[in-house]
């Protein structure tokens, strides 16, 4: 029996392959599209460069268009098959797919006004884009977000030991720190084990406190990595599937997605 292609299977075969990625075609352009991301945000950059001739500037400017055509084209696709073109719009990669291709469009030729210049970053927002190609970067950054309170708790710990720590050496060194400010600073970078070099305890006290700093970002960053560490195994121990309408992350003895209610394709094809 010959297949009937409709507007609504269209729709449904490029939401599967730019989501989905079940075929080694879907993967090979996601992979493409990871690498074109990569090589358009490096010509942007390049035109930044002082001492381009006007043909290398034309040059540079071409590869920025052709790449803000081809992101412009994915974008259309993606809404085209989008199962609520509405909610596509409004979503968060909705929104970076459409901020990642105005500038080149709206800007064009590099310029020195600093409010073209601040909408031409918006560029960088194609860099985020990368996270829908990377299952990686998708995990560490549920890890991050699963991890959030307990961190949020840590940087407030480490704020207030700078300063602490800066007001103490300012106190203790006043002749070298000229105010708690630099004194705060000195401590966020000791205690990042940065070490500037910029300003250096003198005294005996200084260094006891500045060894105390160390001692303690050292403990902080490790308590990070070990947070973020657990999380990542645990989210890597807990297999889910994905629903091919929705993207709504289910158990997976799931036969229908309980967001929509759509078959899920193993329960599609018990059916059969």
């Amino acid at each position: 029996m010959q297949r009937i292609i409709t507007h609504r299977s269209i729709r449904r075969q490029l939401f599967r392959f730019f989501h989905a990625q079940t075929t080694a075609m879907a993967r090979v352009v996601n992979l493409l599209l990871f690498v074109m991301i990569i090589i358009s945000v490096v010509i942007s950059m390049l035109t930044t460069i002082e001492g381009l001739s006007e043909r290398e500037l034309e040059i540079l400017l071409y590869g920025e268009y052709f790449f803000a055509g081809l992101f412009t084209t994915e974008y259309l696709l993606r809404l085209y098959a989008a199962p609520s073109r509405r909610r596509y719009f409004f979503s968060l990669y909705g929104m970076i797919d459409l901020l990642a291709i105005v500038p080149v469009f709206v800007v064009g030729v590099p310029s020195d006004s600093m409010a073209l210049r601040l909408l031409r970053l918006l560029v960088l927002l194609r860099l985020v884009k990368v996270l829908r190609y990377s299952r990686d970067l998708l995990l560490l950054l549920k890890a991050i977000r699963g991890s959030l309170l307990v961190l949020l708790f840590v940087v407030c710990t480490v704020v207030v030991l700078a300063l602490l720590g800066g007001y103490l050496m300012y106190y203790v060194e006043p002749d070298n720190f000229r105010s708690a400010f630099e004194g705060v600073w000195w401590a966020l970078v000791t205690m990042s084990t940065v070490g500037y070099g910029d300003m250096v305890p003198h005294t005996l006290l200084g260094k006891v406190f500045a060894a105390i700093g160390m001692f303690i970002g050292i403990g902080v960053f490790a308590v990070i990595t070990a947070i973020i560490g657990s999380k990542i195994t645990v989210l890597s121990d807990v297999r889910t599937i994905s629903c091919e309408r929705c993207r709504s992350e289910l158990p997976p003895e799931s036969r229908f997605c309980l967001r929509c209610g759509d078959a899920l394709p193993e329960a599609r094809q018990q059916a059969v």
